[in-house]
């Protein structure tokens, strides 16, 4: 990993929008399985 980019905000802010989208698109998912 690149120690510079730990402390990055925009780095923890994709992660987070990477986190969000990944649930919703889990979500999404189930409610059409059912």
């Amino acid at each position: 990993m690149y120690p510079a980019l730990v402390g990055d905000p925009r780095l923890a802010i994709a992660n987070h929008q990477l986190r969000s989208l990944a649930e919703l698109n889990s979500e999404m998912l189930a409610s059409w399985v059912k």
